[in-house]
Order: C-alpha cells, then structure tokens, then sequence
C-alpha cells in the first residue's frame, strides 16, 4: 500500500461485491505470471497446456469461443471471461487455479494484491474468504493445525464446516457459520470432560481439578460464559448471537475467530492440567 493510501491522503474504495479494473488486471498478472513460471520451472509446455486446458474447461460455455486448443486462444478466451465475468467469478477462477498450481507464491501475490486494492478477502487454506486480519487468519490457522485427537476430529470439522460456509461468496449461510463455529467449542469440551455432553462450568472446573495450579480468573471465566452463551435445554452450548435476526459477514467472522482461539486456549490449557488429547 502506497504513504499516500495508509495515511488518508487518498482514500481507498473499499472493494467488498465488486470490483475495479485495476484490481482484476493486477489479479490477472499474478494468474498468467504464476503459469509462466510453471513452463519456467518445469520447461514443460504440454503441462502448461493442460493447465489452460482446465482452466478453459472452467469457464462457463457462453463464454467460450471455437480457438481452444492453441495457447493464445486459450489465454483469450480465459482473459476475456476473467474481465467480463462477476467479481465473484473471478475469486472463483483464483481458487481454481490455487487446485492446479497450489503455489505459496501464488497466494502471497494475491494477498498483497487484495490488500493493496482494500479487498475485505484473502486466500486462506485454499480459499478465498471475508477475512483481511493476519491476526484472524493466524487463528483459524493454529486452531485447525492444534487439533488431534478423535473427538478433536471433530472439532476439527465443525470448524473447517464453518471456514468452507464462511467461503461461499454468492450465498454464505452465516448463522450456520455461527453454529459450526460454537460445536467446535463444545466438541473441545466433551473431550476435556470425556463425558458425551459438557459446557463451559465443566470444562473449568475440570481443568481446575486437574491441575490445583491452574489459575483461571473469575472475570476471565465470566467474559467467556458471556461470549459463548449458556446452556440449552439440550445441553449444548448456545451463543447470544444466534438469537439476533440475520447475522451478518462480521457476525460469522468474529464467531470462527473467536471460537477458533478459545479451542486452542482450551487445548493448551487442558495440556497443562496433565489431559491428553493429542
């Protein structure tokens, strides 16, 4: 990002369901850069080819034309769908190619792109998702790195369920990106517990027996209670924030953030008090 944008001297659109000409021929540099250094790095053509070939096969018929087959009639018609389709399309075109060249270089350039051009998205775990945070994504990260065992497993789903709703970008299903988030957490819990059904009381309190010198505080105990909610009839854990009518993109977000945190909280605390879950 330029002086000139980080200090408000020139505001920045922020690009959230659309996007400007700039930002799609800066992401169409990163897409064609990425291919030439696959023919650089491997000096194999046909590999190239088949990569166009996919990626050809990738766009919707409309915008096909008869010049598949050749390299620059493939990288035509490839451009011309990328320039002419939905915002969306494009994010879609950029995970595509991610299954076919899965480059860390290729992510980093998209990522600076993104936030050079004030895009609320970034490329995470293979998906392009509303979250900009390098402090969000770290979280997310490690929860998902941490977890292990067959109940963790578990965890481990709820949460990836939550990450792969959270990348739909036409129609996200954000209170269930709440709810997977929220049954990670209790998944943790049953685990720490090792009964079939546990909340945040017993979680505590069995990490505390476990380990006289653990010191929870009681205020630190409170907020979490506060932010994961109480207890349903059914015994599960419940947030506030599905009680709010249409919870929105910064609802879902700060939920698997904040859920993705607490398990890995809760794992180290509970590899602390001597409980295996690895």
């Amino acid at each position: 990002m330029r002086f000139s944008s980080r200090q408000n001297f020139v505001q920045q659109r922020v690009q959230n369901g659309n996007m400007s000409d700039g930002f799609r021929r800066a992401l169409w540099n990163i897409l064609t850069l990425s291919i030439d250094e696959v023919h650089k790095l491997l000096g194999d053509i046909k590999f190239v080819f088949q990569i166009l070939s996919h990626l050809r096969a990738f766009l919707k018929p409309s915008k096909s034309s008869a010049t598949a087959g050749t390299k620059g009639g493939d990288v035509q018609a490839i451009k011309r769908y990328f320039f002419s389709c939905e915002w969306y399309d494009v994010y879609n075109m950029l995970e595509y190619t991610y299954t076919l060249i899965p480059s860390a270089w290729f992510v980093e350039r998209c990522n600076e792109v993104f936030a050079e051009h004030a895009s609320t998205y970034r490329f995470l775990k293979g998906k392009i998702v509303p979250i900009h945070s390098k402090t969000d994504m770290l979280a997310i990260e490690t929860a998902l790195n941490e977890i292990g065992t067959e109940n963790s497993k578990i965890a481990q789903r709820h949460l990836e369920t939550a990450f792969h709703l959270l990348a739909e970008k036409q129609a996200p299903d954000y209170e269930m990106v709440i709810r997977m988030s929220i049954k990670a957490v209790e998944a943790i819990c049953i685990e720490i517990v090792d009964a079939p059904k546990a909340n945040l009381d017993e979680t505590f309190k069995k990490l505390s027996a476990e380990n006289r010198q653990l010191k929870m505080p009681r205020q630190l105990k409170a907020a979490f209670k506060k932010l994961y909610g109480y207890t349903s009839d059914d015994g599960s854990i419940h947030s506030p924030l599905l009680d709010a009518a249409n919870p929105d993109v910064e609802d879902a977000v700060f939920m698997l953030v904040a859920c993705s945190g607490f398990v890995s909280y809760l794992i180290a605390k509970a590899s602390k008090a001597g409980i295996n879950l690895m």
